[in-house]
């Protein structure tokens, strides 16, 4: 829950989503990049449903201790500025290809809640990171990641990270939340953060390149079909009619 107007707390305000589709990205390169193995799945799964959170991911970290909100989020803006694939916008180029492009963001924000004075503030923070999870991305337009610091009390917070999974996993989730607390505490004493480490986006591209022509992996491929040998082929997504369950309206098989 946001404040309001008013003062008084408020749902996160609703958004309208997009699936893929074709658009400009501006200050972006208009060939883009094409997108990893794992990226091109998502993209396919989004395209076969639009505007699902299927795809949403996220994570919090509850803080206990002072935390000054103005540091936090000059913090979250720096890593942010620092990690590419964060930035990445994605269309569909005329060739019908997914692409992804890095360029600069429509104006975004890092939302601050004062949950303190609700009955259970870790429930109240609960919900507004669900709510907030469930809202869609445009993949064109982006940002394609939302931040948020919610109070629950004076030595109690939780920051929170959500994203579309095109460009967040678990372990760069891992890697953010490292950073952010590296620039931090760096800000927060008033000496120049370490030197980020994130990468470029185009060498995760080169290294999936080398890793498919390289004999890595065709050990591991031999490696797993040696695993599954003898078992049956995979399963098939053809349908077939089944007996349809009371009030599902439809019923079969895959």
């Amino acid at each position: 829950m946001l404040p309001g107007g008013d003062g008084t707390a408020s749902a996160p305000a609703p958004a309208q989503g997009r699936g893929p589709g074709s658009a400009s990205v501006p200050g972006a390169d208009p060939a883009g990049l094409p997108l990893t193995t794992a990226q091109s799945g998502i993209w396919t799964g989004q395209a076969l449903a639009p505007g699902s959170a299927r795809y949403h991911v996220g994570f919090s970290v509850e803080v206990h201790g002072q935390l000054d909100a103005d540091v936090f989020e000059a913090a979250f803006r720096q890593v942010i500025s620092e990690a590419e694939g964060l930035r990445a916008r994605f269309t569909r180029a005329p060739d019908g290809e997914p692409r992804q492009h890095i360029g600069e963001l429509p104006p975004w924000n890092v939302p601050y809640a004062d949950l303190s004075g609700e009955t259970s503030p870790r429930r109240a923070a609960t919900a507004w990171l669900r709510a907030d999870l469930a809202r869609p991305f445009d993949l064109a337009r982006g940002p394609l990641f939302r931040g948020a610091l919610l109070r629950l009390s004076e030595t109690r917070w939780c920051w929170y990270l959500g994203a579309h999974h095109l460009v967040l996993d678990g372990v760069s989730s891992s890697l953010f939340a490292r950073r952010l607390s590296e620039v931090y505490a760096a800000l927060e004493r008033e000496v120049p953060p370490p030197e980020g480490r994130f990468g470029p986006l185009r060498t995760l591209l080169d290294d999936e390149e080398a890793y498919r022509a390289s004999p890595g992996r065709l050990a591991d491929r031999g490696f797993w079909l040696g695993r599954t040998a003898g078992r049956s082929g995979p399963a098939a997504l053809a349908w077939t009619p089944g007996p349809r369950g009371a009030g599902t309206g439809t019923g079969g098989r895959a």
